[in-house]
């Protein structure tokens, strides 16, 4: 019988964040590379652990939406879930799934993002 012990199964939960986490890095990278640079490796890594785990708590557990919901804090800012109010309205509706509120905050981003470079 094979017997995996909890320090083995911590070392290797670490090692898959680890390397999730270098994705998302590389993720940022390619596409956001002048933001990338300006907030650093270190300060991406932070951004990427907060994101992670506010994605999860607005009920976004697959790694392409979380993915999407750092791309989010990258573009609009740490606190945009709470501090612009389509998106805070958005991640409310629970009567959608968690795909259709990502497809709605990227589409509701895009138009903001827009707006704001227009204007």
């Amino acid at each position: 019988m094979l017997i995996i012990r909890q320090s083995q199964m911590d070392l290797l939960r670490e090692q898959l964040s680890t390397r999730y986490e270098n994705a998302i890095l590389a993720h940022l990278g390619r596409f956001f590379p002048s933001k990338l640079r300006s907030i650093g490796e270190e300060g991406a890594r932070n951004l990427i652990r907060l994101g992670i785990v506010r994605a999860r708590k607005n009920g976004f557990t697959t790694q392409r939406l979380v993915c999407k919901f750092i791309d989010l804090l990258f573009v609009l800012g740490l606190d945009f879930d709470a501090s612009l109010d389509w998106a805070a309205a958005t991640l409310g509706q629970n009567d959608l799934s968690a795909e259709e509120r990502m497809q709605s905050l990227i589409w509701r981003a895009t138009r903001y993002l827009d707006s704001r470079t227009t204007s």
